[in-house]
């Protein structure tokens, strides 16, 4: 028997979002590793241009998109606009 089986869907999406946190943990770790290496070997090549920013940024709206997908419990068209949506239609409240 899988021990999945044996968990609630509450602990389940619970267990989903703790695996969502620990990888974006990883991704803003490689960021910030990553970026102190491009740093470094720009400043090591071309010091007069820091094309390295243009990492910086690009990534760096990655790293925001993910942390607020897995922070931010911000949807358009979520379960409560379903909800809403559904109730509408029924005429009553669920």
């Amino acid at each position: 028997m899988n021990t999945n089986d044996l968990l609630s869907e509450e602990e389940k999406k619970v267990l989903e979002h703790v695996r969502y946190v620990r990888e974006f943990h990883a991704h803003l770790f490689a960021y910030v590793i990553s970026l102190i290496l491009i740093f470094v070997i720009n400043l090591m090549t071309s010091p007069q241009y820091l094309w390295a920013m243009w990492v910086l940024i690009g990534w760096g709206f990655g790293v925001m998109a993910h942390g607020t997908t897995v922070f931010v419990k911000f949807s358009f068209f979520g379960p409560r606009w379903e909800k809403e949506q559904v109730e509408k239609i029924l005429g009553n409240r669920l």
